[in-house]
């Protein structure tokens, strides 16, 4: 597939040297910018749902807490020995 693309001349040219127009380098760069923006549209979708929630924020003693339990539950106290 051949792509055009119109940019500044400056900045053409500063990609151009950079060897980003060469076929592989720019498939790697459009590969990057898809995991990207699937990375960022599924933690934006969970960020929604997160404030979705409704209720007081837990603080941080609630937090703690349920860290304790959860670890507890595990068998881990999540401390590393030295």
């Amino acid at each position: 597939m051949t792509v055009t693309v119109d940019l500044p001349d400056e900045l053409s040219e500063r990609a151009r040297r950079s060897g980003i127009f060469e076929r592989d380098h720019f498939a790697t760069m459009v590969e990057w910018e898809i995991e990207r923006n699937t990375a960022c549209g599924g933690f934006f979708a969970m960020l929604k749902k997160i404030r979705a929630v409704s209720g007081q924020p837990m603080t941080a003693e609630e937090v703690s807490t349920e860290i304790k339990a959860a670890r507890a539950g595990r068998g881990t106290s999540g401390e590393t020995g030295s």
